[in-house]
């Protein structure tokens, strides 16, 4: 199995906040893919680039699913940059043992 963490911004580049259709939209379409997903709506990131720092306001997704689904996701991903208007979303995947 792997866990698959996905972090979704609240906001846009120029600050405007993002619909919440479009949380709901990825809620949906990952819960019928893979069975469930959980998620944190308050999770906060600092990053630097070029020597500025940002921060922002993110919602964490959580997916556990079979290790075939990291080829799902790796497309998936491509669907989220152009959704969200993002030039990178930042996914995590890596193996885990569920009891």
């Amino acid at each position: 199995m792997k866990r698959c963490e996905i972090t979704l911004p609240i906001y846009y580049n120029e600050g405007t906040k993002i619909e919440e259709e479009k949380f709901y939209v990825t809620k949906k379409e990952l819960t019928e893919k893979f069975g469930g997903i959980s998620f944190n709506p308050n999770w906060s990131g600092q990053w630097r680039h070029k020597g500025n720092d940002y921060y922002d306001s993110n919602t964490l997704f959580v997916i556990d699913m079979p290790d075939e689904g990291i080829d799902f996701i790796t497309g998936y991903k491509m669907v989220l940059k152009d959704r969200f208007k993002q030039f990178e979303i930042h996914i995590v995947v890596y193996d885990i043992t569920v009891i």
